[in-house]
């Protein structure tokens, strides 16, 4: 078993667990903001996923942000729904294992050289707070929970993955050391079970008190009430409104960066 660290790395994950990890992307949740980028678009980046050469994506993502598209903008509103589209092809068997394996690691290598080329310049700046994500029991999407794991980490929060990167449980995890929130990545509804009885042991081993708990993923999208039957404190399903929803459920965290 690893220890819990401070997210800069990345980790590998199959396309299909990979696509299922976030749904319909605005920029602020329930505040009706359309995606950044038109289907078309989205759906020209999965062409050039698909090509023979690593190019053309990265030369079109570095296009993009090249003229100013905002790091999450191109995380949330381009590559998660492309990353997803490729999923439902492999499923669908439009597209090969092969090929979508290779798309979904050209998405990561994306992902790793935004992520080093947009490096905050004020990574002094004390952390709002300290994030537990994970995913649910017996799930393994990997790439939605980075790309969240990215964006938290440029609005001043300390990030940790606890599965599938670590084995460790979220309930052993919060009680070794202290988090303000942990939010659960659900892809399944099957997970609500595992799910409200895993919320109950964070709370009940948390040695932060007032520990909050989050649900994300495709769940909350399926299940609107899915989080106040598990226990959970929010439902958070949009990556760069989480922030925000964060934010609100810890006072001190907005109160100490003027949000």
């Amino acid at each position: 078993m690893g220890s819990p660290r401070t997210i800069h790395t990345q980790a590998g994950g199959s396309p299909r667990g990979g696509s299922a990890s976030r749904d319909p992307l605005r920029r602020v949740p329930g505040q009706g903001h359309p995606p950044a980028f038109l289907p078309s678009e989205v759906q020209r980046l999965v062409a050039l996923l698909l090509k023979p050469s690593d190019r053309p994506c990265e030369e079109m993502v570095a296009e993009l942000a090249g003229a100013g598209v905002p790091f999450e903008s191109l995380v949330v509103d381009l590559l998660a729904p492309a990353t997803r589209e490729i999923g439902h092809a492999w499923t669908e068997d439009r597209v090969s294992f092969f090929e979508a394996g290779i798309a979904y690691g050209r998405v990561q290598q994306i992902l790793r050289r935004l992520s080093q080329a947009d490096e905050p310049a004020d990574v002094l700046i004390p952390p709002r707070g300290r994030l537990l994500l994970t995913v649910a029991e017996g799930e393994s999407h990997t790439l939605g929970l980075l790309a969240l794991a990215e964006i938290l980490l440029r609005q001043h929060w300390d990030v940790v993955l606890g599965r599938p990167i670590l084995e460790a449980t979220p309930a052993t995890l919060v009680s070794s050391e202290a988090y303000d929130a942990v939010l659960f990545s659900a892809a399944q509804t099957r997970s609500e079970a595992s799910l409200k009885r895993e919320s109950a042991e964070v709370r009940r081993r948390s040695s932060h008190r007032t520990i909050r708990i989050l649900l994300g993923g495709q769940l909350g999208k399926l299940e609107p009430q899915a989080w106040q039957r598990i226990g959970a404190d929010a439902v958070g399903d949009e990556a760069i409104g989480v922030s925000e929803l964060l934010a609100g459920l810890l006072p001190s965290a907005s109160a100490d960066h003027g949000g």
